[in-house]
């Protein structure tokens, strides 16, 4: 299967899924929220688009971020990207964490 993510918007769901083999991108940013910091996943598909974005107050985001080293060869595990997203406090630190290279 892959990773899908379900959106309530104007009092109707919308869903969207993108397979294993769709994701050609995985991005890690951090959002400045004024006095806290929130960490954010995004997923682009074969056309770089962002398809999926989840951050860290989501249900599934654990769950995601545990899934994607052992669903793509070569995506950094949360200890290898983590500071470099969370510090320093309040920048965006854009990091990426899988690319398909094919």
């Amino acid at each position: 299967m892959g990773i899908s993510q379900t959106q309530c918007l104007g009092g109707r769901k919308m869903r969207d899924v993108v397979t294993w083999d769709e994701v050609s991108a995985v991005f890690a940013y951090k959002q400045d929220c004024f006095a806290v910091d929130r960490i954010w996943i995004a997923i682009a598909d074969q056309e770089d688009r962002i398809r999926l974005q989840v951050n860290e107050d989501d249900a599934g985001y654990q769950g995601l971020i545990d899934e994607l080293p052992k669903r793509l060869p070569g995506c950094l595990l949360q200890e290898e990207w983590f500071a470099r997203v969370a510090m320093p406090a309040f920048e965006t630190n854009l990091t990426e964490l899988f690319r398909r290279t094919h």
